[in-house]
């Protein structure tokens, strides 16, 4: 191989690499403090690899004599890791709407007493959040969330990026779209939470008045387990319909990071 075909090909890959790497750095699980960096820059380089191909055509043409300055290099940068950030931020708040609602129905369950009663523990995530985390990867992965994130990923390279600073500054479709953001959010955080906490409001009002007419009974150390059994009962009974939502949060997921191209390409 020549040394510029070989030179070439290397820029290219820095190129994808920068938008690529932010977005799998902001990206839940993967890019998560947990995860080893080995994993984590190795998970970047691959993504980068597969994309670099597809996405030639698109790449700033640099070449050995035909570089770009250094104010040039740094808004290309910054260009990228916006794009990139963007993306995996808005990945990374609606999957996070699995693990807050976990933590909201948890912390009613009792699984946040786990910190009370061993104050070893050296992270404040509920075993109840942890596994939902790892369900929504799951279900991520099953209903082909990765196909389309790398679809998504693919089509930010044929967008028009040259105006993304100007559109960064636009600050009435900036309001439209983080209102967007929040608003599901928030419904989806609902959606997932609402059934078992409806189910742990009504059985802890039956304990308050159990409470009043047995005065003598410690109402707290018997509440403790029956939530928590009841809690898992109706958490298996609605399982099914429970990974149907989580489906439909990967294809809004999606959405949302199709809808932040449009906002950068400023087509609204």
């Amino acid at each position: 191989m020549a040394v510029d075909t070989l030179f070439e090909t290397i820029l290219g890959l820095i190129q994808v690499l920068l938008r690529v790497g932010c977005f799998w750095m902001f990206f839940p699980v993967f890019g998560a403090t947990s995860t080893p960096a080995p994993i984590r820059v190795a998970g970047a380089f691959c993504l980068s690899f597969a994309l670099q191909p597809v996405v030639a055509m698109h790449l700033e043409p640099w070449r050995l004599d035909r570089l770009p300055d250094t104010s040039q290099l740094f808004l290309f940068a910054l260009r990228e890791l916006a794009i990139g950030a963007g993306m995996g931020l808005v990945c990374r708040w609606m999957i996070g709407t699995c693990v807050a609602a976990a933590h909201w129905v948890g912390a009613q369950m009792g699984f946040s007493q786990g910190g009370m009663f061993n104050p070893e523990f050296d992270t404040s995530e509920s075993a109840w959040a942890e596994l939902h985390q790892w369900m929504c990867l799951t279900l991520f992965l099953s209903v082909g969330g990765h196909y389309l994130l790398l679809q998504a990923l693919k089509d930010s390279y044929a967008m028009d990026a040259s105006r993304v600073f100007a559109n960064l500054g636009d600050l009435r479709n900036g309001s439209l779209l983080w209102i967007e953001v929040g608003s599901r959010f928030f419904k989806w955080m609902l959606q997932l939470a609402a059934p078992l906490t409806v189910v742990l409001l009504v059985l802890q009002a039956a304990l308050g008045v159990l409470s009043k007419f047995i005065p003598q009974m410690n109402i707290w150390a018997v509440s403790v387990p029956i939530t928590l059994g009841v809690g898992v009962f109706v958490f298996s009974l609605l399982s099914p319909l429970y990974g149907d939502a989580l489906g439909s949060l990967v294809l809004s997921t999606h959405d949302l990071a199709r809808i932040w191209l449009r906002y950068l390409s400023g087509g609204g």
